[in-house]
């Protein structure tokens, strides 16, 4: 990724639907799949299907996120974007999914319904320089406690593994993160789980924890914090 951002003018491999063009990238795109998905999303938009499989899949010309790195050369091999620990693509919802969140902070610029269903999108952070310090740039999957990957049933912890921006990558052993993954809500809304790595990320930094609400609700700015700001 840095390698990337140093050839491309300190830019970030852009989220699906936000291909450069002219020299440029877009602010915004609409995406019809609630917000997180976005952040895992491989294929470049002359793909038809947006989920494909990781290791099998088509990634387009240019890729998106880490299927941008794959394409464009600075990843060797497909099964970078799969954690060891996976004995297999992640299947949410009948879909493939791709191991790890990238630069898994959107931003919601206006919406065309239900917050999390119709909307549109921007990254939180399009260049290298502007993601905080205290947010990882890289995330392991997760949508319940059944599918992450590292987990300790009988301490009730879970095990994150977080990449920065500065090169350096650690694994944080957390009660909280353990907890939302336990007691994920129904409508699991994107706003909650950029909560909730940002929490084990606090959590591993030493700058405290956050006591995620159980609820999750997207509506009700009382019930999450989304990245605490």
């Amino acid at each position: 990724t840095v390698m990337y951002a140093v050839e491309n003018k300190g830019d970030l491999p852009p989220y699906r639907g936000m291909e450069p063009v002219g020299g440029g990238v877009p602010a915004q795109f609409n995406h019809a799949t609630n917000g997180p998905q976005v952040a895992f999303l491989l294929p470049s938009e002359d793909v038809a299907t947006e989920l494909v499989d990781p290791i099998t899949g088509d990634y387009g010309r240019n890729g998106a996120h880490i299927g941008r790195l794959v394409v464009k050369g600075y990843l060797k091999n497909k099964k970078i974007s799969l954690c060891p620990s996976q004995v297999e693509t992640p299947v949410l919802n009948g879909k493939d999914r791709a191991g790890y969140y990238y630069n898994p902070w959107p931003k919601v610029t206006s919406t065309a319904g239900p917050l999390g269903s119709t909307a549109t999108y921007t990254t939180r952070f399009k260049k290298i320089k502007d993601v905080r310090k205290e947010l990882p740039l890289v995330s392991e999957f997760m949508y319940d406690v059944g599918s992450f990957p590292h987990v300790d049933r009988k301490a009730k912890l879970a095990y994150f593994n977080l990449a920065y921006t500065d090169g350096h990558v650690s694994t944080v052993v957390s009660k909280g993160g353990y907890n939302a993954l336990v007691n994920r809500p129904p409508t699991w809304k994107w706003e909650r789980l950029c909560d909730t790595i940002g929490s084990v990320s606090y959590e591993g930094l030493g700058l405290g924890t956050r006591a995620l609400n159980s609820n999750g609700s997207a509506t009700d700015p009382t019930k999450h914090y989304y990245v605490f700001n």
